[in-house]
């Protein structure tokens, strides 16, 4: 009897008896064929390496990672292919924008050379910066602001005694109505009573301020403006909503460019005028301790944005890589690096982009093109929507990210930030001043978008160089630059 005919013999005890014997022997001769097929190449397995990296041995030029947490184990999903873009099967995108800071904001890495962590003092600054900012955006929004509302009322933009640059948030409010409850940490009364009033409203009538200086900044208008616009526009949404006017009206021509149907029920006002209005006064009240509105940089805030943009703008191919420069005379808060350090940085980007299987091309943006014309809007969205890598110093420019798509909470581009070190403690943009003593002040895109949780953020040093120029970590930079491009190879 062979192998396999024991199945189909007649039934009867000693046929089951021999029929359990011969199954027994079959499954003992398949066990050695397979031994032998083991040893002897006729099957082998795929082995796949899972567990951690080996870390660094000590004194190698290995760069460090420090994750900003412990990320949450599962599948590791790659970003669409660059050449097809990313897609979502909704184009609502709730599947987009419905992240959790664990999956997404909450993997931000820094990569730092382990010769430099001493000079850096980067087992003290990263962490302590790092867990401020997950505090901050992760807070819930019923304890950093409500709507307030009250029946008629009046209010005037603060214009701030320190002068153009100065960032001013705070709005002088007055209302009659005896139960309402509206100042907080961004509105504060009139000195001396009622104003008199310039432009009347018929209600209802609400308003948000943001941070804003006497003259224009992209990256503001962007980052802190348009989420708690978004939020006051949905909550609001008969409500006629005034803003503040830079003296270009350069917001203006921005929300006609990105929302016209929003741009109808917005009234944008000077800092002198007084507005009033017999109808409802809604506005933004900050909880107690909330004192500023760059305190209020939640990342609740960014998912209905982030979806708002889908329905508006119309999305392309991931196709490109884009290294933001700050040159010498356009920018007014240091973190310049030199020539010589920017055509190093494009070559490295290159090699990688080469070993990752793209092609080693990287459009350089300075927010100008040729003959030093501004960019538009259009053109730096577009720019920016086809990027699935963009790097660059902190600064206005890089808040384009907020037009860079996402498939899903796994599928998404690479941003690589450079932020001052301690290295750089006393350059201008990298510290505050708090007892007259230069404090470092790490500022971060990242940060201001409440963890941007629709890229992979990755963070560099920045250094000090000889005779006294803006460097970076080109080691951390190197090994950020393969991490951010491992999930995009073609």
């Amino acid at each position: 009897m062979r192998c396999g005919d024991h199945a189909r013999s007649k039934p009867g005890f000693l046929a089951a008896l021999a029929a359990l014997l011969l199954g027994s022997a079959c499954s003992l001769a398949a066990w050695h064929q397979l031994r032998r097929g083991l040893h002897f190449g006729t099957w082998k397995p795929k082995l796949r390496r899972v567990g951690p990296t080996p870390a660094p041995k000590q004194g190698s030029s290995q760069p460090t990672r420090t994750p900003l947490a412990s990320p949450t184990a599962g599948p590791r999903t790659p970003l669409a292919s660059p050449t097809a873009g990313p897609r979502s099967e909704n184009p609502k995108g709730p599947q987009s924008d419905s992240c959790r800071w664990e999956e997404t904001a909450g993997k931000a890495q820094l990569y730092v050379d382990p010769s430099i962590i001493k000079r850096v003092r980067h087992r003290r600054n990263w962490p302590a910066f790092r867990d401020a900012v997950a505090r901050e955006a992760t807070r819930p929004m019923a304890e950093t602001f409500a709507l307030a509302a009250a029946r008629g009322g009046r209010f005037r933009f603060v214009t701030s005694e320190h002068g153009p640059h100065y960032l001013e948030w705070r709005t002088q409010v007055w209302t009659n109505d005896s139960k309402a409850s509206l100042f907080s940490g961004l509105a504060i009364p009139f000195a001396e009573g009622p104003p008199r009033c310039n432009l009347e409203l018929p209600g209802p009538v609400a308003f948000y301020r943001g941070l804003s200086p006497q003259r224009f900044q992209y990256g503001h208008l962007l980052l802190d403006l348009l989420p708690l616009l978004q939020f006051l526009a949905a909550a609001e949404a008969t409500s006629t909503l005034v803003l503040q006017r830079d003296p270009e009206g350069i917001i203006e021509r921005f929300m006609r460019w990105y929302d016209r149907d929003l741009t109808k029920r917005l009234v944008f006002v000077n800092e002198t005028q007084v507005v009033c209005t017999l109808g409802r006064l809604s506005l933004i009240k900050a909880k107690p301790g909330i004192l500023r509105p760059d305190s209020m940089r939640l990342m609740s805030l960014w998912g209905p944005l982030r979806t708002q943009i889908r329905r508006l703008k119309e999305s392309q191919p991931a196709v490109r890589a884009v290294a933001y420069q700050r040159v010498t005379g356009s920018v007014t808060h240091g973190r310049v690096m030199g020539r010589q350090s920017n055509r190093k940085l494009l070559a490295m980007a290159k090699a990688a982009l080469k070993a990752s299987g793209h092609p080693p091309q990287v459009v350089v943006f300075t927010g100008q093109k040729a003959g030093g014309r501004l960019m538009t809007f259009e053109e730096q969205y577009r720019l920016f929507n086809a990027a699935f890598l963009a790097y660059g110093p902190q600064g206005t420019g890089l808040a384009n990210i907020l037009w860079m798509q996402n498939a899903d909470c796994h599928r998404r581009p690479a941003v690589i930030e450079f932020i001052c070190s301690q290295d750089l403690q006393s350059s201008p943009g990298c510290f505050i001043w708090q007892n007259s003593q230069k404090v470092l002040s790490i500022k971060s895109t990242w940060h201001v978008a409440a963890g941007a949780f629709w890229v992979r953020y990755f963070h560099v040093w920045l250094l000090r160089g000889a005779m006294g120029q803006v460097e970076i970590d080109f080691i951390g930079f190197n090994q950020s630059l393969h991490e951010a491009l491992k999930p995009l190879r073609l």
